[in-house]
């Protein structure tokens, strides 16, 4: 897909939310270098899920860089620059990152700051699990409480994508910016039942989340998809979060994967995101994705890009 695409998608973006509420375009275009080194030859499972952290100018350009070093045998050759994506190695990880030498932003960087997202390390494990591996176990390789040393977490988070990689397993946001922007949380108490409930946050509004994730997939994400659906091998498309489907429309996703008037992709009905707060608990989902992902690229290796 073209830069040009990318530019202009971003453009109506900054049209409707403002450049104040709108991840800048060098942010963007960092998360899309992610995307793009970790992309399959062939993608054969899509992973569709709705959008990363909004990652400010000063953090994505001026900001820490990821320490390559930490990958055994020089294996990493990808983006370094900070972002609050799960595909940057340094996010969630403080101690893998350097200030670079023209800037100290690294030293007021807190953890509350860089905080990850566990959750999507526990997909990303279900989805190159064993059939028989115990669900509770996804991703606890990767937690600090089990691994202490940054050195031994990064190595198995690398492990982790490139075997993805290899089997032909690609996350991809729907939104081509970050629509989460970092801010604080606030509670409501009720007066009566003085039950407390976390309020929403105000920015981006709400209300324009719908508009803004339909302008990105119509003006790129949805071309990244037709593109890995010629490449020929690609044959499932899972979206993940609720919201996806919800607010794209389920005929939208099955457009992009017909060719000619014919699909061999299916398209599955949307799951809750990793961090959805479920009743029930989120192993069971966990399964699911994974059954289907091993189904799909019937743990055969891809090739590397």
């Amino acid at each position: 897909v073209s830069e040009s695409a990318l530019q202009l998608t971003h453009s109506a973006l900054v049209s409707v939310l403002g450049r104040e509420d709108c991840e800048c375009l060098e942010s963007v275009k960092l998360a899309i270098e992610y995307y793009n080194y970790w992309r399959p030859t062939k993608p054969k499972v899509i992973l569709l899920a709705e959008s990363h952290v909004s990652t400010p100018r000063e953090l994505s350009c001026q900001g820490p860089v990821f320490k390559k070093c930490l990958v055994e045998n020089n294996q990493y050759h990808g983006p370094v620059d900070f972002c609050a994506l799960v595909y940057c190695l340094g996010y969630g990880e403080n101690d893998a990152l350097v200030s670079r030498e023209t800037s100290n932003i690294l030293k007021s960087l807190q953890k509350k700051d860089n905080p990850g997202t566990y959750q999507f390390w526990k997909l990303f494990s279900a989805c190159i699990s064993p059939p028989d591996q115990d669900p509770s176990s996804y991703g606890e390789d990767v937690k600090k409480s089990f691994s202490p040393s940054v050195g031994q977490r990064i190595q198995r988070k690398f492990e982790i994508l490139k075997e993805m990689k290899e089997r032909g397993i690609w996350l991809i946001d729907t939104s081509i910016i970050g629509w989460y922007i970092p801010q604080e949380t606030n509670y409501y108490i009720a007066k009566t039942s003085k039950e407390v409930t976390k309020l929403s946050h105000q920015r981006p509004d709400p209300k324009l989340k719908g508009p803004c994730l339909r302008i990105s997939w119509e003006g790129y994400v949805k071309n990244l998809v037709r593109e890995a659906t010629n490449d020929g091998e690609l044959k499932l498309l899972i979206p993940i979060g609720k919201a996806v489907e919800k607010l794209l429309g389920k005929s939208r996703l099955v457009d992009a994967v017909t060719v000619e008037g014919k699909s061999r992709v299916k398209v599955i009905d949307a799951f809750y995101a990793p961090n959805a707060r479920v009743k029930e608990g989120y192993s069971s989902t966990l399964v699911k994705i994974a059954n289907l992902v091993r189904n799909a690229t019937s743990c055969q290796p891809n090739s590397m890009a």
